[in-house]
C-alpha cells in the first residue's frame, strides 16, 4: 500500500509500523479497536485491515 502524502498521521503510523514488521518476518500484524471507537476503526480501515 503506497503511504499518500494525504495520510492522516495516525493511519500513516499504522501503515509504516506494519510494513517495518513484514520486513522484520512478521507474517501478520493484529490492529485491536474497540467496536465503539469509531475513528479508530476507520483507521484501521484505511490502513488496509479487514
Amino acid at each position: 500500500m503506497a503511504v499518500s502524502a494525504l495520510a492522516g498521521g495516525a493511519t500513516r503510523a499504522v501503515v509504516l509500523a506494519v510494513r517495518y514488521a513484514a520486513g522484520e518476518g512478521a507474517a501478520r500484524a493484529v490492529l485491536k479497536v474497540e467496536p465503539e471507537n469509531v475513528r479508530s476503526a476507520a483507521v484501521a480501515r484505511r490502513a488496509g485491515s479487514s
